[in-house]
């Protein structure tokens, strides 16, 4: 799955944004452009013990893949599953 790490621009906040959708990475980006910065992308998959596993590079970005993203992209899906209730809209 492609993903882009993107900092705001006024908090310094990191978000990852996944995409399994045919477009670059690129593209990803310029939808946040106006509140973001692509600060690295590239490819994840989970991995061993549901931890996410960062590889590659953007080529439309000049991007590379932070092995530390692996370990951000881990915490914020654990975090959001934790937070998502199941019901048809979310089911977990």
């Amino acid at each position: 799955m492609k993903y882009v790490m993107l900092q705001n621009f006024k908090t310094g906040f990191l978000s990852p944004v996944f995409c399994v959708a045919p477009m670059t990475h690129r593209d990803l980006a310029l939808a946040f452009a106006s509140t973001h910065q692509p600060i690295s992308a590239g490819f994840c998959d989970k991995g061993p013990d549901d931890e996410w596993v960062v590889f590659g590079e953007s080529e439309s970005l000049s991007l590379k893949a932070n092995p530390s993203d692996g370990r951000f992209i881990t915490g914020f899906i654990r975090a959001t599953l934790a937070q998502c209730q199941p019901t048809a809209a979310c089911p977990v």
